[in-house]
């Protein structure tokens, strides 16, 4: 499988390094058909991501939703890690400064 993001990659700004360790929350890829992608989170804890982990803004088209199928909106903006691999991936909800 390839990174959830590859439906979307003319929409997606370049990455962005973390400067300091966050915390992030797993997530898999869930409901994915070609117009529409949902990320669901996981039953793990969450954890803390590098310093110099990239992570990219995740498009409003892509749906977070919690384990009970609940939605999930960002405080600020969702971003996903860009360096993990299928299924499962790393979200932040991060102001991006």
């Amino acid at each position: 499988m390839s990174h959830p993001l590859d439906l979307y990659s003319k929409q997606i700004s370049h990455g962005r390094r973390l400067e300091k360790p966050l915390l992030t929350v797993k997530v898999e890829r869930f409901g994915y058909t070609k117009a529409s992608l949902t990320l669901a989170t996981t039953a793990e804890p969450p954890s803390l991501a590098r310093g110099d982990a990239v992570f990219v803004p995740l498009p409003k088209e892509i749906k977070v939703i919690s384990q009970d199928g609940e939605p999930i909106t960002p405080t600020w903006k969702f971003w996903i890690s860009t360096e993990t691999f299928d299924p499962f991936h790393l979200l932040i909800d991060w102001d991006g400064n």
